[in-house]
């Protein structure tokens, strides 16, 4: 699927290109992409400025700053990259109110998955280091020592 991404791009920016320029016309549509551009760009520095700001004054939710970080970061990536759609959708990580929401659905996919992840991890962990688990032949069997083992010993300890 990775492979497959930058041919996807390409084809729903061409697709979404010629859609909005047969319904407003062709001029206008490159108008509107160059628009959005330099409206993205000016937003994004504004956002920036304001994340600076932000990190000068705001020490009590670090996690908050830098997914709003990361997410303007890979908003004014698509702001930059030619197209209407990911102009907008660039846009839409830019802006605070949709960030926020983005950076919850975010948070909430990725603390299931790390969830998940820690939980399959103690079962793999877990299993390896208690194979008796497992009902493997030889493991968790108690082997005791002879009762006579310890009274040789203290024997050999009294006469020497």
């Amino acid at each position: 699927m990775p492979r497959l991404l930058p041919l996807f791009y390409v084809v729903a920016e061409i697709l979404v290109f010629f859609l909005v320029g047969s319904w407003i016309g062709f001029g206008w549509t490159i108008l509107l992409v160059l628009a959005t551009f330099i409206g993205g760009m000016m937003l994004a520095g504004w956002q920036f400025r304001e994340l600076v700001r932000r990190s000068m004054t705001d020490r009590a939710h670090p996690g908050r700053l830098t997914a709003d970080a990361a997410l303007s970061a890979v908003g004014a990536v698509l702001v930059a990259l030619p197209g209407l759609v990911t102009a907008v959708l660039g846009i839409v990580l830019l802006l605070p109110p949709t960030r926020s929401l983005v950076r919850r659905g975010l948070g909430g996919a990725l603390r299931r998955r790390i969830t998940s992840f820690g939980g399959a991890s103690f079962t793999t962990v877990s299993g390896v280091s208690m194979p008796q688990t497992k009902d493997v032949d030889g493991w968790g069997e108690v082997i005791d020592h002879r009762a006579d083992e310890f009274d040789d010993r203290e024997e050999r300890d009294d006469r020497a």
